[in-house]
């Protein structure tokens, strides 16, 4: 049932996708704290999921697959909407724009601000998951990315077929 509920909401959201960047967003504006992860105290499950949902939206734009990535964005929505915890409110702020956004660029614009707030989250939560920080220089015109993996070999979100294996690993998060 949950199944059939996601995909006629993702079908919903489909005839209402932006296309123009939103601009009122901020990265800055938007940074989670390792004090807010602390405080909030999420369970092993629960901290699980959001990397997990985070690592399929990962997988969609190493693919440059733009509904995927909407797709993977609005299940994890789906998975939360009746949180009303603020730390996940503040970290799905991103999640949302990409799960409404019709292009892919624009999705890696949004992915690289939940990079930021998925590495905080990782390092201070506890989950049964061996993570690594990874890093593209080249991305954004040369100003460079980072993003979270599960495996250690690079797979590039933000260049996806067009230079797949451009990053390294700048650490791992146990």
């Amino acid at each position: 049932m949950k199944t059939i509920l996601s995909i006629a909401l993702f079908i919903g959201l489909v005839g209402c996708q932006e296309t123009t960047l939103d601009e009122n967003y901020s990265a800055a504006a938007n940074r989670i704290s390792e004090s807010e992860v602390k405080a909030v105290n999420l369970n092993e499950e629960t901290a699980s999921q959001i990397l997990t949902g985070y690592l399929k939206i990962k997988d969609a734009l190493v693919n440059t697959d733009v509904d995927a990535a909407a797709y993977a964005a609005e299940g994890l929505l789906f998975d939360f909407e009746e949180n009303e915890n603020e730390l996940i409110k503040k970290i799905f702020i991103e999640v949302k724009l990409i799960a409404h956004s019709k292009d892919v660029d624009q999705q890696r614009i949004y992915f690289e601000g939940l990079s930021l707030n998925i590495y905080i989250f990782a390092k201070n939560t506890e989950a049964e998951l061996n993570l690594y920080q990874q890093y593209c220089p080249m991305a954004f015109e040369n100003t460079g990315a980072y993003w979270i993996s599960d495996e250690e070999k690079v797979y590039n979100p933000y260049f996806g077929d067009k230079m797949l294996r451009c990053g390294k690993v700048t650490e791992v998060i146990e």
